[in-house]
């Protein structure tokens, strides 16, 4: 019996690690603070996201959590995760700890953890091949009238795409 347990074990840490693996990638290489974002990132989607399913939409609890660990404006997430799932997103109060509503029935914790993961390569980790920081810092550029993010281990800054609607949504 115990080398049953032992065999479900394994077989969930090897998928997990096989889906993730560029996800967790180079985490020994990081500096400091990145090593604490990156872990805090990492036990936030293997245990960490609060969903509860209700009948016509699905309550986002945690939200808040992610948002300050990976130091990101609400409205810019809600953006992308409204493009990202093609679905509707309201905040439950007008407290963000409160969480988010999405408008629909039995969202997955693997559809949050995809657009997670998604939102992260593309907003959040520098892309400079030799930093790949997820200490960032996205700011909104009156003159650009887009979103600079400034890498605060390499100091590289970068203009990111602006999230844009498809009209399949």
């Amino acid at each position: 019996m115990a080398s049953l347990a032992n065999s479900e074990t394994n077989k969930y840490v090897f998928d997990f690690s096989t889906e993730c693996w560029e996800f967790y990638q180079g985490i020994k290489n990081l500096k400091k603070d990145d090593v604490k974002i990156k872990t805090k990132l990492i036990e936030y989607l293997k245990t960490g996201i609060k969903r509860k399913p209700m009948p016509d939409k699905t309550h986002w609890e945690n939200v808040k959590e992610l948002l300050m660990m990976i130091r990101r404006n609400p409205d810019h997430f809600k953006k992308f995760a409204k493009k990202h799932m093609c679905l509707d997103i309201e905040r439950k109060t007008n407290s963000l700890r409160d969480g988010w509503y999405l408008k629909m029935k039995n969202v997955s914790i693997d559809m949050l953890k995809d657009m997670i993961k998604e939102y992260c390569y593309k907003y959040v980790r520098c892309d400079e091949k030799g930093c790949m920081s997820y200490n960032t810092k996205l700011k909104l550029d009156p003159k650009l009238k887009s979103w600079v993010m400034t890498c605060r281990s390499c100091q590289r800054q970068k203009v990111v795409e602006d999230i844009k609607f498809s009209k399949i949504c």
